[in-house]
């Protein structure tokens, strides 16, 4: 059994389209975290809320260069000089009293960064001179994205000045700040609606959007500016803007740019623009092949090398499926990198576990090649992969590393929050050098060792995660370090780490987006089911995400004998019950819902002091016994059980409607045609049967899929936002 049918681009994009429409929002620039190289082996990187960090030469651990302030929106990643002596890095805050990006984790792959006007700083930081950030200059932009992508601000070849983006009026213009005379100066361009700016192989460029007849691609040669032919966008949102920066072979006489679903190519010397490549889909991430005669690029989900020609090659598995990053070639020409996904465990299970909803972009698989796609091996697998990044001297490539989990419970108040430590790979060996700048992150590089199965390692970084904490200070990451200590044989020290385990605080989930949702496809069904407790809800979670779903099930049955009240048996008894399904074990869940589920949820439901619980997650989690390819294999006296404990529940309500679903399917499995009538009957005239939108048919796998579908919609659309995701 797999997933069985998957929610439509279609779908998805009407929904989003109706969002989009009735929230009043447009998506805005994502944000760029790419990891970058100094020639002496340093890398810097922005890290949101915890700042600007750059390697130690020494050391090679991060330090922090710059500490963020209350009201700083935005931060570029570092951008070193031509001779990597020196880096400049900008700050954005709002004008007047637009809202800050929030707090907490961003999302893997990047905010999105509204269109609100800032104010940026420019700053210049020397890694030889401690303390040594100087602000340079301070301008105004119409979009926190210019900063948050890296858009504003650019070196000069000879690295004596920069360009640098500044808001004139509603449009922007290209100015220039002299480092030698700390003075600014006007750039011979046009004023444009959104600019660009970027140094490609020593040439100075600027993209132009809204700029009426002087839109397009502008470079700098001799002390002028010409235009490249065939350059005016079609679009002149950033965004648009940004998926056009060119790109230069690495002799310098080619560049090339992606024109929607065209990639173009411009000889400076000729100034003259052919088009190498045409497709139906979306292009992203161009490089140039070393030999400079072709470019590497994803097409759609596809990685291809184009020629002059068209399509020279598609590369195969493991590179080929689903590619969402392509990094290039490293400096020696070596090795090609890329990002694809990976598959998620317990995918059998998975089409039954109603409110695990699987998360996509969970496990990806980071890939090297040789340079013309030979020879693929994986580097790293088991966790979300981004902003994969070459060095310009050597071959190290740079990623976040991103630890979440392959399912998320759908109830979304609160769980398992991602961490994405900094990591360098040697690709010839796949050695990972971490750069965690935080205890946090040393324990969620624990928990990839943990997942992988290097204990002792783990255990060390938890161990360096702890010295981190204050004495006796909770965290959620205990959790791992528990499990971690368990497995090493050291009960005692692994009670301690229970003890200090605390969950996220608990948030109530905004609906204001499902409303939307709704309003676009009625067929979606209700979401309503807040009931697990967080504690739960994060164990349920990170033991899926190590993989060790087993584990996890034993925890929630000491959980279900050991808590004190009802309401908090019943929530580790609907975790238990959902990893159940998530491991394929059919007899121990129907079990577990005769013997546990049912009889608890009614003791909740006819005491006055607990009657008000939410109990969706209980309908949510009987649902997979009214599908009759589940109830198929068990053991016929355990439907009989099962048919029996639902039949007999009272009437009324959500777990009564999916009972008489439930009682249908197994008095159709028994040949019982009196149980199936009964059923039938309550079901004709129930009080839930249009909030379920659920039709004659019953209860099947494509309206399992439904369900989940709702959810991922949502997270898609949180992640296209930029929020983190709804915890």
């Amino acid at each position: 059994m797999s997933f069985g049918k998957a929610p439509s681009s279609v779908l998805l994009t009407a929904v989003a389209a109706a969002c989009f429409a009735c929230l009043g929002c447009k998506p805005g620039v994502r944000e760029d975290r790419s990891i970058t190289f100094g020639p002496d082996g340093r890398v810097a990187f922005q890290h949101g809320g915890n700042g600007v960090f750059v390697t130690d030469a020494k050391s090679g651990k991060p330090k922090r260069i710059y500490e963020p302030v209350a009201g700083d929106m935005a931060f570029s990643p570092p951008i070193w000089n031509p001779d990597g002596k020196r880096m400049v890095f900008t700050v954005a805050r709002a004008l007047g009293n637009t809202p800050t990006v929030p707090v907490g984790d961003a999302p893997a792959n990047g905010r999105q960064s509204v269109a609100v006007p800032v104010r940026y700083t420019c700053f210049l930081h020397d890694p030889a001179i401690p303390d040594s950030n100087e602000k340079l200059f301070e301008a105004t932009a119409s979009h926190a994205g210019y900063v948050a992508a890296g858009l504003a601000v650019s070196w000069h070849a000879d690295g004596r000045g920069l360009d640098f983006v500044e808001q004139e009026g509603t449009q922007h213009r290209v100015s220039s700040f002299d480092l030698t005379t700390r003075q600014r100066n006007a750039v011979p361009l046009a004023p444009a609606d959104h600019v660009v700016l970027g140094t490609g192989r020593g040439q100075r460029f600027a993209l132009l959007g809204g700029a009426a007849t002087a839109s397009g691609l502008w470079i700098e040669g001799d002390g002028t500016w010409w235009r490249v032919p065939d350059s005016e966008p079609g679009k002149h949102g950033l965004e648009s803007l940004r998926s056009r920066i060119p790109q230069w072979s690495r002799d310098g006489k080619k560049l090339a740019f992606v024109d929607g679903t065209a990639v173009r190519v411009c000889d400076p010397s000729t100034r003259q623009t052919e088009t190498w490549f045409r497709s139906e889909s979306p292009l992203s991430s161009l490089h140039w092949h070393p030999d400079g005669s072709r470019v590497g690029l994803i097409d759609g989900s596809r990685l291809v090398l184009v020629g002059p020609a068209g399509e020279l090659r598609v590369l195969t598995a493991p590179l080929a499926p689903e590619v969402v990053a392509f990094a290039g070639w490293d400096a020696s020409g070596q090795w090609m990198a890329c990002v694809a996904t990976g598959p998620l465990p317990y995918r059998v299970g998975a089409a039954w576990a109603t409110l695990f909803v699987p998360n996509a972009n969970a496990r990806t698989v980071v890939c090297v090649a040789d340079a013309d796609g030979a020879n693929a091996k994986p580097l790293v697998t088991g966790l979300r992969a981004t902003f994969p990044n070459w060095s310009p001297t050597e071959p190290r490539l740079s990623v976040w590393l991103t630890v979440e989990p392959p399912y998320r419970l759908a109830e979304g108040r609160v769980g398992m929050r991602p961490g994405d430590p900094a990591v360098l790979i040697d690709p010839s060996t796949g050695k990972l050098d971490w750069l965690p700048v935080n205890g946090t992150e040393h324990a969620q590089i624990g928990h990839a060792e943990l997942r992988a199965g290097r204990l002792d390692e783990a255990l060390r970084r938890f161990d360096e995660a702890t010295a981190a904490l204050p004495v006796d200070a909770k965290a959620d990451w205990m959790l791992f370090r528990a499990i971690a200590l368990k497995k090493a044989g050291r009960a005692a020290d692994s009670q301690a780490a229970w003890r200090r385990f605390a969950p996220p605080t608990q948030q109530n989930r905004d609906r204001a987006l499902y409303s939307v949702m709704r309003v676009a496809d009625p067929r979606l069904p209700p979401l309503e089911p807040e009931m697990i407790l967080p504690r739960h809800q994060y164990a349920a979670e990170a033991f899926v995400s190590l993989e060790m779903a087993a584990d996890g099930i034993e925890f929630f049955r000491h959980e279900v004998r050991e808590v004190a009240t009802d309401v908090e048996k019943l929530s580790a008894t609907v975790a238990l019950c959902q990893l159940l399904l998530l491991t394929d074990k059919k007899a121990e869940y129907a079990e577990c819902v005769v013997d546990q589920l049912l009889p608890l949820s009614g003791q909740i439901l006819s005491n006055p002091a607990t009657s008000r619980t939410p109990t969706q997650s209980v309908a949510w989690t009987l649902l997979p016994l009214a599908v009759r390819e589940f109830t198929a294999p068990l053991p016929e006296q355990l439907v009989r059980r099962v048919s029996g404990a639902t039949a007999a529940w009272p009437q009324g309500g959500d777990i009564d409607f999916v009972c008489q679903w439930v009682s249908r399917t197994c008095g159709g499995r028994l040949k019982d045609v009196a149980m199936t009538e009964r059923a039938s009957k309550r079901l004709l005239a129930h009080p839930a049967r249009d909030r379920w939108n659920l039709d004659d048919g019953g209860v099947n796998i494509e309206f399992l899929w439904r369900i989940r579908a709702a959810f991922l919609i949502e997270e898609q659309l949180r992640e296209t936002f930029g929020a983190e995701p709804a915890r």
